[in-house]
């Protein structure tokens, strides 16, 4: 954001994760503390890959989440609220989310 915003060409990256690797959403979404050491940069991956698909998907329903998560309300309530017209529940944005975060992506076996 930094340097685009002073007119270099610099775009935003976001590096895909294999799909055996991903933290299941309903985990995910309801950790209150970091997860085990080795999954931090997954946890950080993935929750970088979430925001970008949830704001993708839409913007002002992803500021209301936002606002909605910090006054209290759980993901899953906010998500039914302002996502119900794509996402039935957090099964389904999962769904469509797990396709998203895994394109293009090595499976893990060949990225070891």
């Amino acid at each position: 954001s930094y340097q685009r915003a002073r007119n270099y060409n610099a775009r935003a990256r976001s590096q895909a994760i294999p799909a055996d690797r991903l933290i299941p959403l309903s985990r995910l979404t309801n950790l209150a503390d970091y997860p085990a050491s080795g999954e931090i940069d997954l946890f950080y991956r993935e929750s970088e890959r979430l925001v970008r698909f949830l704001k993708g998907v839409d913007p002002v329903a992803f500021r209301a989440l936002l606002d909605a998560v910090a006054r209290g309300e759980t993901f899953d309530s906010a998500l039914s609220r302002y996502y119900s017209a794509r996402f039935l529940d957090v099964a389904a944005l999962e769904e469509a989310f797990f396709l998203y975060a895994s394109k293009d992506a090595e499976t893990s076996q060949t990225a070891e």
